[in-house]
């Protein structure tokens, strides 16, 4: 999950979880994280999973594959091409 106003953001006192301005995906810096596990007591939804380390990680949509022109891989695997990637607004209702 990428929120517009992700609640985990705020929680986080180590200022491990950031937001990307130009895409909107919420990424996470494990070597800031102290697994105090304040971001997965905020969120809503329960999104931020814990490593065998204590350190949080979430989905960061692929962002290697994004950051060089491809989909997440969720979205190519979809067999039923139910998912899609991008802004809100590209997609009509």
């Amino acid at each position: 999950m990428h929120c517009i106003k992700p609640r985990c953001i705020e929680a986080c006192t180590q200022g491990a979880i950031t937001k990307r301005a130009e895409d909107g995906i919420v990424t996470v810096d494990t070597a800031r994280c102290n697994s105090c596990r304040a971001c997965f007591e905020a969120c809503p939804i329960h999104a931020p999973q814990f490593q065998q380390d204590g350190t949080m990680r979430k989905c960061d949509m692929c962002l290697e594959r994004v950051e060089n022109g491809q989909e997440p891989f969720c979205i190519t695997a979809c067999p039923t091409r139910a998912l899609h990637w991008g802004t809100l607004g590209q997609f009509s209702a």
